[in-house]
């Protein structure tokens, strides 16, 4: 399970340096895709392959909106290297608007990474967290 939030940088090279306590239940090798809200996720491979399943797996390609969530959701294979970075690469930096300083939050089955001035203004919004929110999930 991952848990926690982590801030560091992203390099020149565009590498992100994975935090030690995610490496541990991600392992050297995993998938990276777009997120919703403007974050990157990151999962296992067998954690991947669990989150289509329960979303999409189902879905026909004959449905032209099944098409673009699976297209949506197409994954990078990653692999960190010997100090625990991983290259994010241009079309996913583009997405999250990934710059500089990032933000890594575990989130049960996942990582998501977002730039931190996203992730800043996402939890600042007023709409962030509120009754209606929290009555809406039950």
């Amino acid at each position: 399970m991952f848990m926690g939030e982590y801030l560091h940088s992203a390099d020149k090279k565009n590498r992100i340096i994975i935090p030690a306590k995610f490496r541990e239940e991600l392992g050297d090798s995993f998938v990276m895709t777009r997120g919703y809200d403007g974050c990157l996720y990151l999962f296992t491979y067998e954690g991947y392959e669990s989150f289509i399943k329960e979303n999409g797996g189902a879905l026909s390609v004959n449905n032209p909106n099944a098409r673009k969530f699976m297209r949506f959701f197409a994954s990078t294979p990653c692999e960190a290297d010997a100090n625990g970075r991983v290259v994010i690469p241009e079309s996913l930096r583009n997405h999250a608007k990934i710059e500089k300083d990032v933000i890594s939050v575990g989130l049960n089955d996942h990582i998501e990474i977002w730039d931190k001035a996203s992730w800043e203004a996402y939890t600042q919004a007023e709409d962030f967290m509120g009754n209606e929110f929290a009555e809406g999930l039950i």
